[in-house]
């Protein structure tokens, strides 16, 4: 039920978009579509750029499927597939990850190697006006330049807060904890840059 919930979420609405702006007299500029790295599935080490192919895993049809929603509007004006990463903020994704470590518990999660996809709010914010007054049309990863380690991150955090780094937490105890879901969010490793961000002349703020 939740896996129906999320893919109608993202895939009837981008639907219902792409219809309006069919129907419409005076087409918009351009549509900023939301995805994610998602896409990409779990990669390894692997260096992924936008010409990069989908993954596998339920994730990645669900952004695969959103992305090829959006492009048909592509008939009608310029079309954009946002596809974030981890976005560092006071509140979102980086929420619970916070909370593990104010409890004193943060430390290595499943080793600490997987690569994860960054980028902070305010370069998030400041890419999507960029792309709108840009020409840039397809896929575009918002991540930060340098990707890092899930270690590195929550390392980081920990050191902002002024907990200890410590505890390290199994791979299949985070799996049971976390179902499929949390796998593909918070295990899977996607080494992602964002070669067209930067190609468009794009200079981020807080680039590491």
């Amino acid at each position: 039920t939740r896996k129906a919930d999320i893919f109608c979420s993202r895939i009837d609405a981008t639907n219902t978009i792409v219809e309006a702006i069919a129907r419409a007299k005076h087409k918009p500029k351009v549509l900023l579509n939301g995805s994610a790295v998602g896409f990409y599935g779990e990669r390894g080490g692997e260096l992924l750029t936008e010409d990069s192919v989908a993954g596998s895993g339920f994730l990645a049809s669900v952004c695969s499927q959103w992305e090829g929603a959006a492009a048909e509007a592509s008939e009608y004006t310029r079309v954009v597939t946002l596809r974030t990463g981890l976005v560092l903020g006071p509140k979102g994704a980086l929420t619970p990850l916070r909370m593990l470590t104010k409890a004193f518990v943060s430390g290595p999660l499943a080793g600490g190697k997987a690569w994860w996809a960054w980028i902070s709010l305010n370069d998030e914010a400041r890419a999507i006006i960029h792309l709108i007054t840009s020409k840039v049309s397809g896929p575009v990863n918002l991540v930060g330049p340098q990707p890092a380690t899930s270690g590195t991150l929550m390392r980081a955090l920990a050191r902002a807060l002024k907990r200890p780094y410590w505890l390290p937490v199994p791979r299949f105890a985070l799996s049971l904890l976390l179902g499929e879901g949390g796998r593909e969010v918070l295990l899977a490793s996607q080494k992602v840059v964002p070669d067209v961000l930067l190609g468009d002349g794009f200079v981020f703020d807080e680039p590491i």
